[in-house]
């Protein structure tokens, strides 16, 4: 007979990691989004009303996704443009021009589970 007291006990971190990563995408679209938030800011040109002002995020847990826009009803007639207002799109250029560090910050939210 083997003796009990030799055995190794291995402790499952499985369900812990899985907790710890169905968590992790309202923690980085957050971070995300008050990124792409300031940038598409800074690309708009200024002027009256809330459009610039009304710029935001949101992070939907229940989805998983992350939804960028302004509560104004008008902003997609300058996203877009009509036939009296040229397009002066903000949020497109704004996101593919940063695909780079989008992709670090999911990196790096995502780097922390490599050590456990």
């Amino acid at each position: 007979m083997a003796n009990r007291t030799n055995q190794k006990s291995y402790i499952s971190k499985v369900e812990k990691c899985k907790q710890r990563i169905n968590e992790k995408p309202s923690k980085f679209l957050n971070k995300i989004g008050s990124f792409i938030c300031s940038e598409a800011k800074r690309k708009q040109r200024k002027r009256k009303g809330r459009m610039r002002k009304g710029t935001q995020y949101w992070a939907r847990k229940r989805e998983k996704d992350l939804q960028i826009g302004t509560k104004c009803f008008y902003e997609p007639a300058f996203e877009r443009g009509n036939k009296k207002i040229d397009s002066e799109p903000s949020f497109l250029p704004t996101v593919e021009e940063n695909i780079d560090t989008i992709q670090q910050l999911v990196k790096a939210s995502y780097s922390d589970l490599n050590g456990e």
